[in-house]
């Protein structure tokens, strides 16, 4: 086939179309703040449909009778291959877990997408558009992977101002049979003395009554409700130490055990707070 076969309004039209399609894909990836995002899985998706026509209406020459024969889909092949190099840019490994498998995947579809709007399959680019977005958005959304045999529980931990703190808690935390799926770490500031939020009674020092909130004995307790004059050494020191605040994303199959793991951690040297948030 030659590039007479085909007008300028088709080729227009399955290109414009690999851009949006992937462009859609990739704008989900971009609200996740993803190492690939909007821009790359357009260029990914353009660039194979580009591939596509030229492996298709290229080589005019080529074609015909008494002509070598020619394979239209060996060009086009490259790009399978080719964008999994792309896609193993943004998968990083991070002790045991592995972040960007996702997103690699995502513009290894792309790519597929516009290799079908570039061969004139633009059923099966739209269907497998629609697909991609369901599989990334809505079961995200859900949680529907951690959801059947896990649970994900959220911790925010107050520390003093070290180094180390990442791969002990990770530590803590797998001896405790949990897995970390995240962690992030940013100053705290204001931190008064030690004390700890648990879901449900009796699971902490601390008890809260009825209605959810800390009761009047644990308020001094805690130190929150007290004067300043009423702090003795230790709690001026703490309150005067520079904090980090650490949130971990754990999965566990019960609370139990991450009940247990917050009360290592708060054990810790070092250790201010603990909040079992989820």
């Amino acid at each position: 086939m030659s590039p007479s076969d085909i007008s300028m309004y088709h080729v227009m039209l399955r290109m414009v179309l690999a851009l949006v399609l992937g462009g859609c894909i990739g704008l989900e990836r971009e609200k996740r703040s993803q190492a690939a995002g909007l821009r790359t899985h357009m260029l990914v998706s353009l660039g194979s449909a580009l591939v596509m026509l030229i492996s298709v209406y290229g080589f005019p020459d080529l074609s015909g009778d008494n002509k070598a024969a020619v394979d239209v889909a060996r060009i086009a092949a490259q790009v399978v291959s080719g964008v999994g190099f792309l896609g193993a840019g943004t998968i990083i490994r991070n002790g045991t877990s592995v972040k960007g498998l996702t997103t690699a995947a995502s513009l290894w579809v792309s790519a597929a997408i516009g290799l079908a709007c570039g061969s004139g399959f633009i059923s099966a680019a739209l269907f497998g558009c629609a697909l991609s977005l369901v599989a990334l958005w809505l079961l995200n959304k859900y949680d529907i992977k951690n959801r059947v045999a896990h649970r994900i529980h959220e911790l925010e931990v107050v520390v003093e101002e070290r180094e180390g703190w990442l791969s002990e808690l990770t530590k803590v935390a797998e001896e405790r049979g949990l897995t970390v799926r995240s962690i992030r770490m940013r100053p705290e500031r204001n931190v008064g003395k030690s004390w700890t939020k648990w879901l449900g009674a009796g699971q902490g020092p601390e008890q809260k009554d009825r209605s959810g909130h800390l009761s009047e004995s644990d308020m001094e307790v805690s130190g929150e409700g007290g004067h300043p004059e009423d702090m003795d050494d230790k709690e001026r020191a703490l309150a005067s130490a520079r904090h980090l605040q650490i949130e971990l994303k754990v999965l566990s199959e019960d609370a139990k055990s991450v009940a247990v793991c917050c009360e290592t951690i708060l054990r810790l040297q070092g250790v201010s707070d603990v909040h079992m948030l989820s």
